[in-house]
């Protein structure tokens, strides 16, 4: 048999291993500070929800803000009939209720060094803005049966409805966020050995 010389090994650089491994501390710590921010200071996240079931059910649904009123987690809309209808987003109706998890656990990954960075925060970012859009797509359901079909509507999709959109949400980013950082989207290719070669 041919013998063949081993490849040369490629080493990285002392100084870029080192700004790689302090950006990665960095980054971790982001993610456990946000993880905080989350738990402690959730009323940002619930303000922006409001004001995107806000725009999605004014673009989509028809309805109208009710401008002289203004509260960070209180969506008030008129509807058809001129009624001004409106929901409240609490600390447990929020999706922070499920990004708080998932950036935990990205804290972690970044600092067991296991998975490439890049792998561990695209497949969060994934996650996290179907577990939002999941979300968003409950929040604007709750504000239209509220508006067009009245309070026993509201309450029977809010208990019944919402939260199984909420589990599936939840569920598909779980899903998505595992099969990115250690799964496949199709088999892997096994390259055919070469022939050997003879003396």
């Amino acid at each position: 048999m041919a013998s063949a010389e081993p490849a040369p090994v490629r080493r990285t650089p002392l100084l870029l291993r080192a700004g790689n491994r302090i950006l990665r501390d960095a980054t971790a710590a982001v993610a456990f500070v946000a993880a905080g921010a989350l738990a402690w200071r959730n009323h940002a996240v619930r303000d922006l929800e409001a004001r995107a079931t806000e725009r999605a059910a004014t673009q989509l649904l028809g309805l109208h803000p009710w401008v002289p009123f203004y509260e960070h987690d209180v969506l008030l809309v008129t509807n058809r009939a001129h009624a001004v209808v409106g929901i409240q987003i609490t600390p447990a109706c929020t999706s922070a209720v499920f990004l708080l998890p998932l950036t935990a656990v990205v804290g972690v990954l970044l600092c067991l060094r296991r998975l490439p960075a890049v792998r561990v925060l695209f497949a969060a970012a994934v996650a996290g803005a179907v577990m939002c859009a999941t979300d968003l797509a409950r929040l604007v359901s709750l504000i239209a049966a509220l508006a067009w079909a009245g309070h026993r509507a509201f309450a029977w999709m809010h208990v019944v409805v919402g939260t199984w959109m909420s589990m599936l949400g939840a569920v598909a980013g779980l899903m998505l966020f595992c099969r990115l950082l250690v799964g496949r989207w199709w088999p892997a290719r096994t390259p055919h050995s070469a022939p050997e070669a003879r003396a």
